[in-house]
């Protein structure tokens, strides 16, 4: 908690309201107190500054771990990126873990998993317009045909680096084959209805 209270204003956060919080998130979800201190130290510097976000962002993290059977530090690491790359405030954080736990069910992947790799894409994803329920879908449709979880992660960042910064060749080829290779076309279309327009046109 000493370390915490060098990323806090402590003129205006209680510490020992903090720590309060930190021993009862621990016993309600069987973690030792440093290790929730921990993670509590990384949702803080991730961005989620304010005592009582960065506690509800622990909590859903908490929450996360504990239901996919992951590392509370990659739970914490995986939704605050998620949520930093779409701007998500903490209070929505209940939102994404429940996606992430639809997106594990639907494909062969688990929590962990997702939470390690989607950080690499999710930025590009949020830059195209990519709304997190395509990219958590498509991970798990590219699970379920062979690729695992960081694979499938690199294969769609390749797609969408391909998109925001098309070479000179692609976007001659796109133009032949009268395809729409642009950020604009997959706002315009979302990512399953533009993936299905580039395999019909090539």
């Amino acid at each position: 908690m000493a370390e915490v209270s060098t990323l806090v204003d402590t003129s205006t956060t209680d510490m020992d309201t903090l720590a309060g919080t930190v021993r009862g998130l621990s016993r309600e979800f069987g973690q030792m107190p440093v290790d929730t201190a921990k993670a509590l130290y990384t949702t803080i510097s991730a961005g989620f500054g304010d005592a009582a976000d960065a506690a509800l962002l622990l909590e859903g993290a908490m929450k996360l771990s504990r239901g996919g059977l992951a590392d509370l530090g990659v739970s914490v690491d995986g939704l605050t990126s998620i949520m930093n790359s779409y701007g998500l405030a903490a209070d929505q954080v209940g939102s994404v873990s429940d996606r992430m736990f639809v997106a594990m069910k639907a494909g062969k992947t688990t929590i962990g998993e997702l939470s390690s790799s989607l950080g690499k894409v999710t930025p590009l994803a949020s830059a195209a317009g990519v709304a997190i329920d395509d990219i958590l879908a498509a991970t798990s449709a590219l699970t379920l045909g062979g690729l695992g979880t960081a694979e499938a992660v690199t294969a769609l960042r390749g797609v969408l680096s391909s998109v925001i910064k098309p070479t000179s060749e692609a976007t001659k080829l796109a133009q032949d084959l009268g395809i729409e290779f642009d950020t604009a076309a997959v706002k315009s279309m979302g990512l399953e209805r533009w993936l299905a327009h580039v395999a019909e046109k090539s």
